[in-house]
C-alpha cells in the first residue's frame, strides 16, 4: 500500500499543473509544517550527542551566536508552515499558489540582507490598501507582509490581504506531532484532475504489458495463461489506486524524533473518505489482535500480511488461472518427472480445491500470517505462522505431497512427532552432509576456479552455524499453521508460539529489523571477502549494545484510518554514519589493495 501511495503522491502534484475543473479556492490541497526552533534544535543537538559528534551537537547555539540580534523578532517557541492552494482562472484549475508563514515580528533584518544581494530586487508596493515587499529573484516574483507577529509570504499578492491572527491553527495538530510534516487532502482534487492521473496511471501499466510482450513473444505465445494472470493483477493494480484516488481524504507524512528513547519515526497517515470500501474494510480490523508478538528480541526481521473480507473473490480467480497455468505446463512438459504426470495432476487438482475451501471458509473474516527471521553467528532460522479456518486440511496436503513426491521423504521426515499446547509437530530431520555434498559436486562440475573456493567456503559457514543437521518442522492446531527451519526448529515454532499476540487490539501489522545483529552474523560468513567483513564487522560494533534495530508498525487511529510507522534508533544512526565514513574511506584508496589488510578498531583515536 505504501508504495502505491508515494506513487499516487507524485501523481496528483503533476495533476495540480496539468488538471482542469472549477474548483473552491479556499480550501488548501496540501499543507506542509516545520516544527518549532526550539523544537528543531533540541533534535539537533541529542543527534549530535547520538552520533558523539560534538560540532553537530553545539550547531544551534553557535547559529544563535552567529545570528545574534536577529533572532531577536523570532519566536522561537512557534512552528513554521506553508499552505498549497490549486490555481483557478477561468474557473479552471492552471497551477498552484502558496501561502508560506514563519513566526518573525520583523522582518526588515531579512530585507536588509536581501538589499545587499544584486540577483534579488526588493521593492516596496501597496495592493488595495495592503503594503507589502516585492521581492523578485531571477524573473520570479514572491511577496512579503509582517502582520500579526508573523511574516507571510507568498506567490499571489491576493493571498496577503486578509491575514489570520494565528495561521498555525490551519495545519492542525501536524506541529504538535511531527517534526516535520506534509499533509494531501485528497478530497479537495477536482474529479478532472484524479481523472487525469488515472489515465497516466493507465498508461502506464499497459506501456510495461507491451513492454513485456516484446521481450520474447515466442516465449509470451507458450506462455498465455501466465499472462492472462498478468494481465487480471495489472487490473487489480488499477483498482487499487482508483481506490487511493477516490476512497481517501487525506494522506500525512510526517518525521518525529523521541529525545528520551533516542527513536526518529516517520509516519505514513491515510483517512479514507467515509462509507466507502476502504473504510468498511478499516472497521473490519476493529478489535483484531496483530501477529506482532512473533518478534522477539532476537529476532531479524518479521513480515505480515492480511488479507479482507473483499479480496476472497479475486483471490480465487488467480488460484484458478494459476492452476490452469501450471496444468498446462505438466501437459507440455517433455523431462522425466519424478512422479507420474497423472499423479502430479491429481495433486495439484486437490491442491487447488483445498485452497479454494479454505479462502471459502475464512470468506468475511480478516485472515493473518506473518515471518520472523533470526539471524545468529551459530543459527539462521526462519518461522512463519498464518492463522485461518481449515488448518487440517493444509496439514493433509503437506503429508500427501511428501509421500508422493518427496524424494526419500520417509528417511527423514516423522509425521506427528509430539504435542504440546494444542500443536501436533512435524518434522524433518536433515543431515548438513547431504546439503554439503551437493554444493561439492557444483564446485567440482565448474571450470572458475574463484567460483569454486566460494562454494567451498559456504560449505565451511554451513558446516561452522548448523553442525550436524538443519531440521524443518511444521505444527498445526488452534486455527494456527506454524513451519520453521534451523538448528532447532521445533524449539523456534514453541518460543513463537509461547509468546502469544501481544500488540494493541486494531493493529494491523508489525515488524521489526535488527539491523546490528544482521550485518554482524554476515561479518563472519567466510566466503564474504576479508576487507567487506572488515567494514561489516565495524559497522555492526559502531552501534550501542541493544540497539541498531527498526520497527514497522500498522495500527488503526481515531480518523476511521490507519497510520504506517517507521521507527529507527539511535544505533542505526551511528552505524549509518560509519558506514558512509568507511565508504568513503574506501572510494579514497584507503584499504582493499591485494597487497595489504586493512584492519578497524573504532576504539582507537589513530586517523585511518
Amino acid at each position: 500500500m505504501t508504495r502505491k501511495i508515494f506513487a499516487l503522491l507524485a501523481a496528483l502534484i503533476m495533476a495540480f499543473t496539468f488538471g482542469a475543473s472549477q474548483i473552491q479556492a479556499a480550501a488548501p490541497v496540501a499543507e506542509i509544517s516545520i516544527g518549532s526552533y526550539e523544537t528543531l534544535s533540541s533534535s539537533i543537538e541529542t543527534l549530535g550527542k547520538m552520533l558523539d559528534n560534538d560540532q553537530l551537537a553545539v550547531f544551534p547555539k553557535l547559529l544563535e551566536t552567529q545570528l545574534g540580534d536577529n533572532l531577536k523578532a523570532f519566536d522561537k517557541s512557534k512552528p513554521s508552515g506553508a499552505l498549497v492552494f490549486l490555481k483557478e482562472k477561468n474557473g479552471n484549475v492552471s497551477g498552484a499558489t502558496f501561502l508560506a508563514f514563519v513566526p518573525l515580528s520583523d522582518s526588515s533584518a531579512l530585507f536588509n540582507i536581501l538589499e545587499d544581494n544584486d540577483a534579488v530586487e526588493v521593492e516596496s508596493t501597496t495592493v488595495e490598501g495592503v503594503e507589502m515587499k516585492k521581492v523578485t529573484v531571477q524573473e520570479k516574483t514572491v511577496y512579503v507582509v509582517t502582520a500579526n507577529g508573523w511574516t507571510f509570504i507568498s506567490d499571489k499578492s491576493s493571498l496577503l490581504l486578509d491575514l489570520p491572527k494565528n495561521p498555525a491553527k490551519a495545519l492542525g495538530d501536524l506541529p504538535s506531532k511531527y517534526l516535520l510534516a506534509a499533509k494531501l487532502n485528497i478530497d479537495v482534487v477536482p474529479e478532472s484532475a484524479k481523472k487525469w492521473v488515472e489515465e497516466q496511471i493507465e498508461s502506464g501499466i499497459k506501456a510495461a504489458e507491451a513492454a513485456n510482450l516484446e521481450d520474447d513473444e515466442e516465449e509470451v505465445e507458450e506462455e498465455a495463461l501466465l499472462e492472462k494472470v498478468q494481465k487480471y493483477s495489472q487490473n487489480a493494480q488499477l483498482k487499487q489506486f482508483k481506490k487511493l484516488l477516490y476512497e481517501f481524504k487525506s494522506v500525512v507524512i510526517g518525521a518525529a524524533f523521541d529525545g528520551k528513547k533516542n527513536v526518529l519515526r516517520f509516519d505514513l497517515d491515510v483517512t479514507p473518505v467515509e462509507g466507502s470500501e476502504t473504510a468498511k474494510a478499516f472497521e473490519a480490523y476493529k478489535g483484531e489482535t496483530g501477529l506482532g508478538a512473533v518478534v522477539l528480541d532476537d529476532a531479524t526481521g518479521y513480515s505480515s500480511e492480511t488479507s479482507i473480507p473483499e479480496e476472497t473473490k479475486s483471490t480465487l480467480e488467480i488460484l484458478g488461472m494459476y492452476k490452469d497455468v501450471i496444468l498446462k505446463a505438466i501437459a507440455d512438459s517433455d523431462e522425466e518427472i519424478e512422479i507420474s504426470k497423472e499423479k502430479l495432476n491429481s495433486l495439484i487438482e486437490k491442491t487447488s480445491d483445498v485452497i479454494e475451501d479454505i479462502v471459502k471458509a475464512n470468506d468475511g473474516k480478516v485472515t493473518k500470517s506473518g515471518a520472523a527471521f533470526f539471524f545468529k553467528t551459530d543459527d539462521i532460522s526462519f518461522v512463519t505462522v498464518s492463522k485461518c479456518s481449515n488448518i487440517e486440511a493444509i496439514d493433509g496436503l503437506i503429508k500427501d505431497w511428501l509421500k508422493e513426491a518427496g524424494k526419500e521423504a520417509d528417511k527423514y521426515f516423522k509425521a506427528d512427532t509430539e504435542t504440546w499446547e494444542g500443536l501436533t509437530f512435524n518434522v524433518a530431520t536433515i543431515p548438513t552432509e547431504k546439503i554439503t555434498k551437493e554444493l561439492l559436486k557444483k564446485a567440482e562440475a565448474t571450470d572458475d576456479e574463484d567460483d569454486a573456493d566460494k562454494i567451498k567456503e559456504v560449505v565451511k559457514t554451513i558446516q561452522a552455524i548448523y553442525g550436524d543437521n538443519v531440521t524443518i518442522a511444521y505444527a498445526v492446531g488452534n486455527d494456527s499453521f506454524y513451519f520453521a527451519a534451523g538448528k532447532d526448529a521445533v524449539a523456534l515454532i514453541k518460543k513463537v508460539a509461547s509468546n502469544g499476540a501481544a500488540v494493541p487490539n486494531g493493529y494491523l501489522d508489525y515488524g521489526m529489523l535488527n539491523v546490528k545483529e544482521l550485518i554482524g552474523t554476515f561479518s563472519k560468513f567466510t566466503f564474504i571477502e576479508e576487507d567487506i567483513r572488515d567494514i561489516l564487522e565495524a559497522v555492526a560494533d559502531s552501534a550501542d549494545e541493544n540497539t541498531g534495530k527498526i520497527w514497522f508498525s500498522a495500527g488503526l487511529n481515531d480518523n476511521g484510518g490507519a497510520t504506517f510507522s517507521l521507527s529507527i534508533d539511535g544505533g542505526i544512526v551511528k552505524m549509518g554514519q560509519t558506514g558512509i565514513m568507511l565508504y568513503l574511506m574506501n572510494n579514497a584508496g584507503g584499504f582493499g589493495g591485494d597487497e595489504e589488510e586493512f584492519e578497524f578498531d573504532l576504539d582507537e583515536d589513530d586517523d585511518q
